[in-house]
């Protein structure tokens, strides 16, 4: 990752960060949580989607969530 060439910290300028690894099962682990459910749940209830295909995919998300599987 790389600032922008305008940063006005002159010693931060221009230079290159790398970023830490993270552990194995981190970014699934984070996607699977239940604040990362509810809040698709919450976008898809406020998308222009049919009620029939909202109450689908809101269906499963909770089944995933409570049976801890992810399809």
């Amino acid at each position: 990752m790389s600032t922008l060439p305008d940063n006005s910290n002159r010693v931060v300028s221009g230079s290159s960060v790398t970023a830490s690894v993270l552990p194995d099962g981190a970014v699934p682990e984070v996607l699977h949580s239940k604040s990362v459910v509810r809040h698709m749940q919450k976008a898809v209830d406020e998308s222009n989607s049919s009620p029939k295909l909202k109450q689908k995919i809101d269906k499963s998300l909770t089944d995933e969530l409570l049976s801890d599987r992810y399809n």
